[in-house]
């Protein structure tokens, strides 16, 4: 039992879709947790220090399809140094959708036109940024 570490992480979901996220810490500090999704989505998943600053991002713009899934974490940050305990874990999923309306002062008959493909995103407080390319 020596090589067991408690951890303690509280899990924090942003998420625009509800996620049912539960953990469980196992040998050599990994962490496994389980989520279900309603709908097929894309999803991220990282950790955080509690004032917020990311030192593991877990996997990003992964799609995944509706139902549990079950994910580990290694209990490394992103340079490999191993985390210490009390951190979040976040899991961020959606599935966005849009159409095209045409813009203000458009008087083109086709309202139809080219899209640039989403990339990533990203939420601070009530603001959302996309990247696009």
């Amino acid at each position: 039992m020596s090589n067991l570490r408690n951890l303690f992480i509280t899990v924090l979901l942003q998420v625009l879709l509800p996620v049912v996220l539960s953990l469980q810490a196992t040998a050599q500090s990994k962490v496994s947790f389980s989520f279900s999704l309603q709908t097929r989505s894309s999803t991220s998943a990282g950790v955080f220090k509690k004032d917020g600053t990311l030192v593991r991002t877990i996997w990003s713009g992964e799609s995944l399809n509706a139902g549990s899934h079950i994910k580990t974490w290694d209990g490394l940050d992103n340079e490999g140094m191993s985390v210490q305990d009390n951190y979040d874990i976040k899991v961020l999923s959606n599935n966005l959708t849009y159409n095209w309306e045409g813009v203000i002062g458009n008087t083109l008959s086709n309202t139809r036109g080219s899209f640039e493909r989403i990339y990533g995103m990203a939420f601070s407080g009530n603001n959302g940024y996309v990247a696009l390319g």
